[in-house]
């Protein structure tokens, strides 16, 4: 079975995503690591096998995907590869959930679904593993929903009464200023350009229509914009690993 991500919706990130995803299992590198993960009994012999260990369209309840999964959360705050291998792995339900809030989100489904990209990186790197041991795939997801579109939505709500007092984090391992900071200190030591450097430092805390606004820029520049900068982090840092 391929472990494309396919859909009914034409989509650039899903198909930038997909190549992305066939490049990294053509190397033979990246499949010498995966074998010192030590996720099974025998030696791996792809990234594919990986991702179907760690659960990959697989049934609901499995207990050694699971296991196979938070192995990989494990490795991922200081494994760019392992991270991108449980993007891989959730990338399904995070298209199911773009779906639905594309439909009530300016930008649609692409819009929707680059949002809630930028926060799964972000929440695989960070995943508090002692805390949260089960049912992580379904976590991830819910934390990078729950950054991407709720939190959002009290933000701006909190911003209109002027309170700074209100800019709590819910989750308390997720200090968003912190976590940000930590994330572009990463960028500057992969190299990643100055430019991204800003796009990503301003998207931490403005909406993607602010940015665009500040700009001068449209809705479709402005996320170009966006997506360039987090491309060029995701390679930079793979390429570093």
């Amino acid at each position: 079975m391929s472990t494309n991500t396919q859909h009914h919706y034409r989509s650039s990130v899903l198909n930038q995503l997909n190549d992305e995803w066939r490049r990294l299992c053509r190397s033979s590198q990246h499949v010498t690591t995966a074998r010192e993960w030590r996720v099974s009994a025998d030696p791996v012999s792809s990234l594919e096998e990986v991702l179907t260990l760690a659960g990959f369209r697989g049934s609901r309840v499995d207990d050694d995907a699971d296991r196979v999964l938070l192995q990989l959360v494990q490795r991922a705050a200081t494994d760019q590869l392992a991270a991108r291998v449980v993007l891989q792995r959730v990338l399904p339900p995070l298209v199911s959930v773009a779906r639905r809030r594309g439909k009530v989100t300016q930008g649609g489904f692409e819009e929707a679904l680059a949002t809630l990209l930028a926060h799964a990186w972000e929440v695989i790197r960070t995943y508090p593993v002692e805390r949260r041991p089960a049912k992580v795939a379904s976590n991830i997801v819910r934390d990078a929903e729950y950054f991407g579109f709720v939190r959002r939505s009290r933000q701006v709500a909190e911003l209109q009464t002027f309170d700074p007092d209100s800019f709590a984090s819910a989750p308390q391992y997720y200090n968003s200023s912190e976590h940000l900071d930590d994330l572009l200190e990463r960028a500057r030591r992969s190299r990643v350009s100055a430019q991204s450097i800003e796009v990503l430092r301003e998207l931490g805390t403005s909406s993607l229509a602010e940015m665009a606004e500040h700009h001068g820029l449209s809705l479709r520049a402005a996320r170009r914009r966006r997506q360039q900068a987090i491309n060029e982090l995701r390679v930079r840092t793979l390429s570093a690993a």
